[in-house]
């Protein structure tokens, strides 16, 4: 059946002005719904800053390291000295009459042997460390989530945008189907085929801006921001841009030696070996010397007093620390599987991640040179197929929800490039102090 020039010429319009590739103004599409979008969007640099200063997380994190670090000061204190009183020979029909008592001043010292505060010391001094790299180990995982939420944000933002202009298109064919049923120009199957395509834009369009609302609700939880204050990130073109190709899987592996999660269990290792040195210096006793004064009364009521040294040496026959020796060694030895363990895991980490980021890499090369561009070229075919009049109106919808797709399958391959490259760079990028990210060395 020919379609009625009038009719084509409209439907043509519209399909014209409603079908705007992703790729090509990827910007506009991000403030589609949404026209009160601020003009200086929250960038991802800002926003990573934004969560390493305010995530509750890290803030709680950081309270851990000053705990350390006020264990090693009390690490580093010295036994407090001991006064004593002795009062004996007290008469009982005299109670506190120390006038007739022998009294007994002593002022005692606890002296340290072995060199144990050192290796005190030395224990806290790496608590702190490790305190301090477990923070950072912490602050690499929610600055790769921010990225990855970021990211996932954006991508939300324009599947709600593309679902927006397939919701749009299936809206305008649904009305035209109805005009041409009216008019007798087309068979009430069409329009049945419009309505079915219009609710799946329509479910589409909620399941998207469902999960906008969720990535929205994943970006505020990680800068502790829970009444909705943060501004509109972007600018939608950034998750457009293409990464640089990954550095060889050698280099990758040399920068990892630098992770904090390696250093935290490296420190681990030497933890144990300190933790090993002090059971054993804790099979000497430590010695208690001290000095004072007797007083006791003599036979013309007065009071001798006399010089008193006391010296206490606890000897070491039964208890020679030997069950904390045991342990100390298990300990040790545990911390060195754990550390082998550790790194293998986070060798492992790293090339799964490699290899996520080079496929995603490579299938956003395909989808942004070949996939997107041919299924508009394959449109425009069948627009002007549609606009001769060579083919009806449900080629044309096919057509128009492919391109649809295909924009939709590229935003999604473009999530996930962005998540493995957040993955790649929380192994093998250190954390500057404005958020930004730079090399490991």
């Amino acid at each position: 059946m020919r379609i009625k020039q009038p009719l084509l010429t409209a439907w043509f319009v519209i399909i014209t002005l409603s079908t705007v590739p992703v790729y090509a103004d990827s910007s506009s599409a991000a403030t589609i719904g949404n026209p009160s979008a601020p003009a200086a969007p929250l960038t991802l640099d800002t926003f990573l800053a934004l969560v390493r200063r305010e995530n509750p997380v890290l803030t709680a994190a950081r309270s851990g390291i000053d705990v350390a670090r006020g264990w090693r000061s009390q690490a580093r204190l010295l036994p407090n000295p001991t006064l004593e009183v002795e009062v004996g020979d007290m008469a009982t029909d005299r109670f506190g009459d120390l006038g007739e008592s022998v009294n007994t001043f002593l002022l005692s010292q606890e002296f340290v042997t072995a060199d144990k505060r050192r290796a005190m010391t030395a224990i806290a001094d790496t608590e702190v460390t490790i305190s301090s790299l477990e923070y950072e180990v912490l602050e690499r995982e929610m600055l790769t989530h921010g990225r990855q939420a970021f990211f996932t944000l954006l991508a939300a933002q324009e599947r709600v945008a593309a679902f927006e202009r397939l919701l749009d298109i299936a809206r305008r064919v649904a009305e035209a189907s109805r005009h041409r049923v009216e008019a007798g120009d087309a068979s009430p199957v069409d329009t049945v085929r419009a309505g079915v395509a219009l609710s799946q834009a329509v479910i589409g369009h909620r399941h998207a801006g469902a999960a906008a609302a969720n990535a929205n609700v994943a970006l505020h939880q990680l800068t502790g921001c829970s009444d909705g204050a943060l501004p509109q990130i972007g600018p939608a073109a950034t998750l457009y841009e293409l990464p640089s190709e990954a550095e060889s899987e050698a280099s990758l592996l040399a920068a990892l030696e630098q992770h904090p999660a390696a250093r935290a269990l490296q420190a681990a290792v030497s933890l144990a070996a300190g933790e090993l040195t002090l059971a054993r210096k804790e099979r000497w006793p430590n010695i208690e010397a001290g000095f004072g004064i007797e007083s006791v009364p003599d036979e013309n009521d007065g009071r001798d007093e006399s010089f008193v040294i006391e010296l206490s040496l606890p000897l070491p026959v039964f208890d020679r620390n030997q069950g904390a020796i045991a342990a100390a060694k298990s300990a040790y030895r545990q911390a060195e599987l754990q550390y082998r363990a550790g790194r293998v895991q986070l060798t492992t980490q790293l090339r799964q991640a490699l290899r996520d980021f080079v496929v995603a890499r490579q299938s956003t090369e395909t989808y942004r040179s070949e996939v997107v561009p041919g299924a508009q070229r394959a449109f425009d075919l069948v627009k002007r197929s549609y606009e001769a009049g060579e083919i009806d109106q449900l080629e044309l919808l096919d057509a128009q929800q492919s391109l649809i797709e295909a924009e939709l399958a590229y935003i999604d391959n473009l999530a996930d490039l962005r998540q493995a490259q957040a993955d790649l760079q929380g192994l093998t990028f250190t954390t500057a102090g404005n958020g930004t990210t730079q090399r490991s060395e």
